[in-house]
């Protein structure tokens, strides 16, 4: 793997429920909840689970459409900032208690204020006013309904070029030859500037929104089930596109999808979601092959045979997905897993490396201390 582009640290995304006659914050929905991942460059990494479990709300939170309610997400840090950052939270944690109070407030203070100026130039979640915008050309997304995010009474030529505009990334005497050359980059040409979205097929507005993704040459881009709407032959020619896209731009995708055969065909790294917590982490090849995760092992029988000759058990799943307003306590997933021991009714499991960069979040597996 190259180096690192996206550090995602304890990230938090609540959605608060207002109750009574004052409307005051009653619980919340914990869509995300404490999520840690890298990115690494140039890399395809799949995000599954079932529906409801977070995947799109990472996505867009990641990307700052949605404001985090905690954690950090550091995008192109230098490992010199990353490791500065680790070791001044060694130090804070490093103190015996026997120091001087004086001495204690005087190094916390500096301590305090070295991360804070660190966060403050790396942390995307802090990034205000130009510096979000400016953020804007790196990231993008491709929406998984292009009917409902293009804009139907827009021309090709102002929906693509739209980015270009707001963000001011070329003059506007380039714009024209920059949507052009994006057009064709996704099958499209110049005779396509003067129509409308209801004017293509499906594939073809796909193309469109992902011409619009791209045409500010950003760096990272979430794909938030990209191919769920059109047919199987058009899914195949996306995928082609977008694994020739990434060859040729340079471009690192969060794929988000809950069809896992998509995701076992574009993904270098696979992570599974849990009503918003990742369970299992590992290479596409390894977690496809071999799945440690009990959740991720239904999810795998549930993948259905394209043959109609076969009939697949179905998945030994119990229950009904908890609510992320008030998850079980523990492991989230100990209501509906067959391993189910006291401890995991007791205590949350930490997503451990069980070797080769597979990591899992289930005490059955990792044989931590029952």
């Amino acid at each position: 793997m190259s180096e690192p582009i996206l550090y995602i640290e304890n990230l938090k995304k609540y959605y608060p429920i207002l109750g009574g006659v004052f409307k005051r914050k009653v619980a919340d929905v914990k869509a995300v909840d404490n999520v840690s991942l890298r990115i690494f460059k140039s890399e395809c990494f799949g995000l599954v689970g079932e529906s409801g479990c977070g995947k799109t709300t990472m996505g867009k939170t990641v990307i700052r459409l949605l404001e985090p309610t905690a954690g950090h997400v550091y995008f192109k840090i230098p490992s010199e900032a990353l490791g500065r950052i680790e070791k001044l939270k060694q130090e804070l944690m490093g103190f015996t208690g026997l120091e001087s109070l004086d001495y204690l407030l005087d190094v916390t203070k500096k301590i305090h204020n070295e991360l804070n100026n660190i966060v403050k130039t790396f942390d995307l979640s802090t990034y205000r006013g130009y510096r979000l915008r400016q953020l804007r050309r790196k990231m993008q997304i491709v929406y998984q309904d292009p009917t409902t995010s293009l804009n139907p009474r827009m021309l090709v030529k102002d929906i693509v070029g739209e980015p270009l505009l707001v963000q001011q990334a070329v003059e506007k005497r380039q714009i024209s030859d920059r949507v052009i050359s994006i057009l064709k980059k996704v099958g499209l040409d110049e005779r396509h500037l003067y129509r409308y979205p209801h004017e293509f097929s499906g594939g073809q507005r796909q193309r469109l929104a992902i011409a619009r993704a791209l045409v500010t040459y950003p760096e990272l881009v979430i794909l938030d089930e990209p191919t769920s709407s059109v047919d199987v032959s058009v899914r195949a020619q996306l995928l082609d596109l977008f694994q020739a896209l990434q060859k040729e731009m340079g471009l690192t995708y969060i794929f988000v999808s809950h069809d896992l055969s998509v995701v076992e065909c574009i993904s270098h790294r696979v992570a599974v979601m849990y009503l918003g917590k990742i369970v299992e982490l590992s290479e596409t090849a390894k977690i496809f092959k071999e799945p440690l995760h009990p959740y991720t092992q239904a999810l795998m029988k549930s993948i259905p045979v394209p043959d109609p000759t076969k009939r697949k058990l179905r998945a030994p799943l119990k229950g009904e997905v908890p609510s992320p307003v008030n998850p079980p306590k523990g492991c989230r997933f100990h209501p509906r897993c067959s391993l189910a021991m006291d401890i995991c009714r007791r205590e949350e499991p930490k997503l451990i490396d069980v070797g080769n960069g597979h990591f899992v979040a289930c005490y059955a597996v990792t044989n931590e201390p029952k």
